[in-house]
């Protein structure tokens, strides 16, 4: 043989024989002088001379051995970012040389590349596996690049860009590649490449710079009422220019207009303040009404009404409704606030109150009523004016409650009621007759009444105001009927005694000493 008849597969071995005729190697059948053989197997060599002997070698075993089925296999994702790695591990053999040299069963990768292995069993066979391709990505290193100083006002911004990625992430939130920013604070933002890479930028610090907020005092819209001037008042800052020009703190307006500041402070920080609109306007005057007449009696009144406001004062009286009740002679104003806060006052409204005569008194002389007024009288009943009844003095011809009303100057008063008995002669058809006595007396009257009519007899002692002080009813006959009275506890005075029946009626004077 030409080498070693145990081999790898993959190899061979040539057999030659001694003689290049009369050969046959079995089992193959070739009649060559020398054979290449590759698999396993026994060869026999079979020669043949020239005289038709044969002769037969002993058998050559030929041993081929198989080769490993080397691996390289890895643990994880061959493509990575930098400071990743993948481990590798080596198959099908009991030793191993990988390409980067190392022997052992398994190398770790970090860094890209092509990786195999060459495996070697026991029988010396080797075999190299297919390669692992690694793949390691470089970050990109993220920076941010501010438009401007980080450094402003209040009020303002900047934009802050990061270098090219294919993903973003701010600190913000915001997922662009450029965002504006208008707030103190550090940002930072995590950029992601192509490969997947994920790298995060330094920081980048924004200050912002307070400074003045301007503002006017006071703000908004404001009224003010006419023939006053109003102060505004810049409320921040140290140096000032309002839109009229001015470059105090306060200015004092006159007028009607539209108002603005800018106020700076020492950071060279500036802002402009909202208007204030100022307008100038006039109360609405006043105007009074009545819900009478302005001229009447003493006694009566009259109420003054304001036109609508949001507060009164009236003068003279100091109220501070919008109506107001008058009882007096006076000129009456009224001062109004407006719902802008501005005052006005009426003209005068002039209220004249007549005097009402003095209040007359009633008296009494027999059956005659006198008033204490000598002119300008009228008697009443019961309230009801007696037709011609216009003098002082009046003549009973009934009973009843009395007043008399005095008229002077359109005005009028009237008595308190007098309640008279008339005390007149008998006006009635009777038959019987009576008698009182002791009259006058301090203790008792007796009254004594004979052939009295069929029916009541009513027996009654008034006073001269009306009151009845005794009464009983007695039943007539044609006989004596005899009735006491005591008087000892009444005042000395006239009194009345009045004796009624179905026929007439009498009164009689009596007096109480």
């Amino acid at each position: 043989p030409s080498g070693s008849t145990s081999f790898c597969q993959g190899g061979s071995v040539t057999l030659t024989a001694p003689s290049g005729i009369g050969n046959l190697w079995l089992p193959s059948n070739q009649t060559t002088q020398a054979i290449n053989v590759n698999t396993s197997s026994s060869i026999v060599l079979v020669v043949t001379d020239i005289n038709g002997c044969t002769s037969s070698s002993a058998p050559m075993p030929i041993v081929v051995h198989s080769l490993p089925l080397a691996t390289a296999t890895a643990s994880g994702p061959t493509r990575f970012c930098q400071g990743g790695s993948v481990t590798l591990v080596a198959g099908g053999g009991s030793s191993y040389l990988w390409s980067n040299n190392s022997i052992l069963p398994s190398i770790m990768a970090t860094t890209s590349g092509s990786y195999s292995v060459t495996a070697t069993n026991a029988n010396g066979c080797s075999a190299t596996s297919n390669p692992v391709i690694v793949s390691v990505g470089t970050p990109i290193n993220p920076t941010i690049t501010p438009s401007g100083s980080t450094t402003f006002c209040a009020g303002n911004s900047i934009t802050l860009s990061c270098n090219l990625a294919q993903v973003y992430q701010w600190s913000t939130g915001a997922a662009t590649r450029v965002i504006t920013v208008s707030t103190a604070g550090n940002y930072s933002v995590i950029a992601t490449d192509t490969f997947g890479c994920v790298t995060t930028s330094p920081t980048v610090a924004i200050t912002v710079l307070a400074g003045p907020i301007a503002a006017i005092q006071p703000p908004g819209n404001v009224i003010v009422c006419s023939g006053n001037n109003l102060t505004l008042t810049a409320t921040t800052g140290t140096i000032w220019n309002w839109s009229n020009g001015a470059t105090t703190q306060t200015i004092t307006v006159s007028g009607n207009g539209t108002f603005t500041v800018t106020a700076s402070d020492s950071t060279g920080c500036t802002s402009t303040s909202v208007p204030t609109i100022v307008q100038f306007v006039n109360a609405m005057v006043p105007t009074i009404s009545a819900n009478g007449p302005l001229t009447f009696c003493q006694g009566g009144q009259v109420v003054l009404t304001s036109s609508p406001a949001v507060s009164y004062l009236w003068l003279p009286g100091n109220v501070t409704t919008n109506s107001m009740t008058v009882y007096y002679s006076g000129n009456y104003s009224v001062r109004i606030t407006d719902q802008n806060g501005c005052s006005a006052t009426s003209n005068f409204t002039a209220v004249t109150v007549n005097p009402a005569p003095p209040i007359p008194l009633i008296s009494r002389t027999g059956n005659t009523l006198i008033s204490s007024n000598l002119t300008g009288n009228q008697w009443n009943l019961s309230t009801v004016p007696i037709p011609g009844a216009t003098n002082q003095a009046y003549p009973l011809t009934q009973g009843g409650v009395y007043t008399v009303t005095v008229t002077s100057g359109g005005c009028s008063s009237t008595s308190g009621p007098f309640n008279a008995i008339f005390v007149g002669l008998d006006t009635d058809s009777r038959e019987w007759s009576y008698s009182v006595f002791p009259n006058p007396s301090k203790e008792k009257i007796t009254i004594r009444i004979e052939n009295a009519d069929p029916g009541e007899i009513q027996v009654q002692l008034i006073d001269l105001s009306g009151k009845v002080l005794f009464e009983e009813l007695t039943a007539g006959n044609k006989g004596e009927i005899v009735h006491e009275i005591y008087v000892k506890s009444l005042p000395s005075g006239i009194y009345v005694l009045k004796l009624q029946t179905r026929t007439g009626t009498i009164f009689e004077k009596i007096l109480v000493e």
